[in-house]
């Protein structure tokens, strides 16, 4: 006697073969491994100096650093001379100004530098 298979039983057979076929990739004959997933990556860090702005000439001798940043929990400014002397100065509590804590000498060319860091650690 010659049997048909129906509609739904090939469906069954089929639906069986795929989840066996899974369950044959699964069980490769190799233990389960642990890989570190590394350090978590958290917002990105900036700053930029926005005021006075880089190559500037005729710059006030009490001009202020302003800067802005992006995700950063503090942040530091450090400003040298041309001969790589750094300048004394300070940040404005609560802002994103930085003051030298005297005149600026006039004719002269001064690098700064901000660098923030953030909360968990790292900075930029």
């Amino acid at each position: 006697m010659n049997h048909t298979p129906t509609r739904r039983e090939g469906l069954r057979t089929g639906a069986l073969a795929v989840l066996l076929g899974l369950l044959a990739a699964c069980s490769g004959g190799h233990a389960p491994q642990w890989r570190e997933g590394g350090q978590a990556k958290g917002p990105q860090l900036a700053a930029v100096i926005t005021a006075p702005v880089s190559g500037a000439k005729n710059v006030p001798a009490s001009a202020e650093i302003e800067f802005r940043t992006e995700n950063a929990a503090s942040a530091s400014v450090e400003l040298k001379d041309a001969s790589g002397r750094p300048v004394d100065g300070e940040l404005r509590p609560g802002s994103t100004t930085w003051m030298p804590n005297g005149q600026l000498e006039y004719g002269q060319t001064y690098t700064a530098t901000v660098t923030v860091a953030g909360a968990h650690g790292g900075s930029a």
